[in-house]
């Protein structure tokens, strides 16, 4: 998420984020210092941040702020949401949603 964040800033600002390092980043700071290769590259398909600069955009001009799982939260939602579509009974429609929105392997440890 915070390298998806970094690449939209990278695009919004006219740069290519799959040519950009991501050193001078709040990336830098995570993992362990020998296994950081993706400081040197950006490994996700495009769509990941040119769906979410919209998003940013917006949040930035309403809250002054933006956080990846803004994104991440609506489209849960939203699976919550269609899911029972892929159902027939009332009751199997209400498991579904169950299972997968109070699923436990989705959860920190």
């Amino acid at each position: 998420m915070i390298q998806t964040e970094a690449a939209i800033d990278f695009t919004l600002a006219g740069r290519n984020p799959y040519v950009e390092d991501y050193v001078g980043t709040p990336m830098a700071e995570w993992g362990i210092n020998e296994f950081r290769t993706a400081l040197y590259h950006y490994p996700y398909l495009p769509w990941t941040f040119l769906f979410s600069a919209p998003f940013k955009l917006l949040s930035d001009a309403a809250i002054g702020w933006y956080d990846q799982r803004f994104v991440y939260l609506l489209l849960f939602a939203i699976t919550l949401l269609l899911a029972p579509a892929l159902a027939a009974a009332r009751q199997a429609k209400l498991m579904l949603v169950m299972l997968i929105g109070l699923n436990p392997s989705w959860a920190p440890t």
